[in-house]
């Protein structure tokens, strides 16, 4: 995710200062997050994501899937 992120950034021709400015975090956090450390907050992660025109998809294989029980 943080190489996607990364190439995403500077696809877009931002900095890592100027990005982490628009969310909210330092650019050492930013830094952090593209070089895939485990430490990253999912909430940073989702708003890098959303300024960037990213989306997360989250797929669950049809034989893994659990249906909620009728009340």
């Amino acid at each position: 995710m943080g190489k996607i992120i990364r190439d995403q950034r500077k696809g877009h021709g931002l900095r890592q200062e100027d990005l982490a400015s628009m969310i909210g975090v330092s650019h050492v956090s930013l830094a952090h997050i593209e070089q895939g450390r485990p430490s990253a907050k999912l909430g940073n992660l989702l708003e890098l994501m959303s300024q960037l025109g990213l989306r997360l998809v989250i797929d669950v294989p049809a034989e893994e899937r659990v249906l909620a029980a009728e009340p």
